[in-house]
């Protein structure tokens, strides 16, 4: 599978968000170094979704977590009767997969043609394991 032609995440996975510690006025920037980037980029595949594609389901034990290249992941909870709370809309540099007690927490859908960035659970804990910084940087995204 060829790496897709991006212009907004070309230098592997990426993250948005606000610097809690730095006078950004709220604003989003890039919280991830190149290098960063780089060290992440070796642990993950490239994955594709079809518009309507299920991710996970919520209950799943949960062996990867997901960074969005390009498309839009809703993530929900069905109820009782089948209708579907979504939690939230995912856009690109998005990161979602995360778990409780090893299961994910949430239902996770395409609702573009999606390609993400799919990091396996324990590559990314071995690697986060020895990187306090970027541990931290991925623990502030969400």
């Amino acid at each position: 599978m060829a790496r897709p032609k991006l212009s907004t995440n070309t230098h592997g996975p990426a993250i948005r968000g606000v610097d809690p510690w730095a006078t950004s006025a709220g604003k989003m920037r890039q919280l991830l170094s190149e290098e960063e980037r780089a060290r992440l980029a070796v642990l993950a595949s490239i994955v594709r979704f079809n518009k309507g594609d299920e991710i996970y389901r919520k209950g799943q034990r949960a062996d990867a977590v997901f960074n969005i290249i390009t498309g839009v992941v809703k993530a929900y909870k069905t109820a009782p009767d089948g209708s579907e709370h979504i939690a939230a809309f995912l856009f690109p540099n998005d990161m979602f997969g995360l778990a409780e007690e090893g299961k994910y927490t949430n239902s996770a859908k395409a609702i573009t043609p999606l390609a993400v960035y799919r990091f396996p659970v324990s590559a990314l804990r071995s690697r986060l394991a020895r990187d306090a910084d970027l541990e931290f940087l991925l623990l502030i995204s969400h």
